[in-house]
């Protein structure tokens, strides 16, 4: 049963996980069923809402979302509210996992550079990612997984780089035990993909951006098991938090 708290849809008044949304509440994919599934509580609440919460009302786990805002040297000014937001909990304690431009912002907030691509690329459609850095807490196989974006990860000292693909260094990322983050969509349901190709129909034809038939093609090819392996990576991700605080 869903219920609300000060105007933010939840599963309980008490959610385990917080998703912030930077676009629309369908941006969050297959999350909403993954945790359900696991019987885990959630909270689905818009950018807006969420920069405007009492910091006890704030679930210590986070999963910020993708978006069409920007936090490259000239940023959005809520994409600057939001990362103002995410740095004091991510600073706090709570852990944060995010997701393309939810990536983007925790790179922000540890000192890296997030820059348009050097050659131009918009990185669009299903890529292979490959896995340079051994297994976290938050562990995705390489494999080829969903990119929508131009924008990427430079110059991240603080980070340890996981994954790259051909056209991105930094494709997912992590910083002490906390803070995980990926430029690329494992969420991504149908439904949204055939969205994005339509409203971006016209980018398409960019260097590094696939055919919307070859991404359609390749979604059928991947989504099972890439949804699979979004669910052990919660799993894995959440388990370990409550595993640190049975220890304490």
């Amino acid at each position: 049963m869903h219920t609300k708290l000060n105007g933010v849809l939840m599963n309980s008044n008490s959610p385990e996980v917080m998703v912030v949304y930077n676009w629309h509440k369908r941006d969050a994919g297959i999350i909403p069923q993954l945790l359900s599934s696991q019987g885990l509580r959630y909270s689905l609440i818009s950018n807006h809402e969420f920069v405007q919460l009492r910091p006890q009302l704030v679930s210590k786990h986070l999963i910020v979302l993708g978006g069409p805002q920007s936090v490259a040297e000239v940023a959005d000014r809520d994409a600057l509210k939001l990362l103002q937001r995410i740095e004091f909990y991510a600073r706090h304690g709570h852990s944060v996992l995010g997701i393309c431009l939810g990536a983007q912002i925790l790179a922000r907030v540890f000192a890296a550079k997030v820059v348009r691509h050097r050659l131009g690329a918009r990185e669009i459609g299903y890529h292979r990612i490959s896995q340079i850095a051994p297994v976290t807490n938050f562990h995705l196989p390489e494999g080829h997984y969903y990119n929508w974006h131009y924008d990427v990860i430079e110059e991240f000292r603080e980070a340890r780089v996981l994954m790259r693909s051909e056209l991105t260094l930094i494709q997912a990322f992590s910083v002490g035990n906390n803070i995980f983050g990926v430029q690329f969509h494992p969420e991504i349901d149908l439904k949204t993909l055939r969205l994005f190709v339509k409203i971006g129909a016209h980018r398409l034809g960019d260097f590094g951006a696939q055919s919307a038939c070859d991404q359609i093609a390749d979604h059928q090819l991947y989504a099972l098991r890439n949804k699979a392996r979004l669910r052990a990576a919660l799993f894995r991700w959440l388990s370990q938090k409550h595993q640190q605080k049975a220890a304490a």
